[in-house]
């Protein structure tokens, strides 16, 4: 009984080593592709990743994405990041809600319509959880139908949101806002 307990043991251990090799090994850029796919399906519109893609492999891996732009719905550059950062909970891809302890967004620039209709999503979609938000350097333009566009910079924002299982509430710090109307 315990020759057949130990050979278990044994083959449990090969299996994990195996799997932390290949994970060690994977490099996220060699799948660029199939992640830009994957976020474009979930947002609707097409995202590019013309940067490197960077990796931390941990409990709590940390993904880091040089360079992505999103199209809006007239296929123009509705969202450009120059560095987003993003860490994540391992254990709550398996058992639920996401939770992310970081997401930090550096160097960005929104060009959005004043009127933006996000979409209502289903009922039983849970809300992910995220401990802070950092951003910098962010460069927001609303395009008006009247022409006038309402230009603002955020150097440097930090918030820390909470969430239900649906709904998502920020409160946060806003160092400097300048704005030109």
């Amino acid at each position: 009984m315990r020759r057949t307990g130990a050979i278990i043991l044994g083959l449990l251990l090969v299996v994990l080593v195996a799997a932390a090799g290949l994970l060690a090994t994977v490099d996220p850029d060699d799948h660029k592709a199939l992640i830009e796919r994957w976020a474009s399906d979930a947002l609707g519109n097409t995202v590019r990743i013309e940067g490197p893609i960077e990796l931390t492999r941990s409990l709590t891996p940390t993904l880091v994405i040089n360079d992505l732009s999103v199209s809006g719905t007239d296929g123009a550059t509705a969202v450009a990041i120059g560095r987003a950062e993003l860490s994540v909970v391992l254990t709550s891809l398996l058992f639920g809600p996401l939770h992310l302890p970081l997401v930090t967004v550096d160097n960005a620039k929104l060009d959005l319509p004043l009127s933006v209709d996000l979409p209502a999503g289903d009922s039983d979609g849970q809300v992910p959880r995220i401990d802070q938000i950092t951003l910098s350097n962010i460069a927001i333009r609303y395009q008006r139908s009247e022409g006038d566009p309402f230009e603002g910079t955020l150097e440097h924002a930090s918030f820390a949101p909470t969430a239900s299982a649906t709904t998502l509430d920020i409160t946060g710090t806003i160092d400097t806002v300048p704005l030109h109307l």
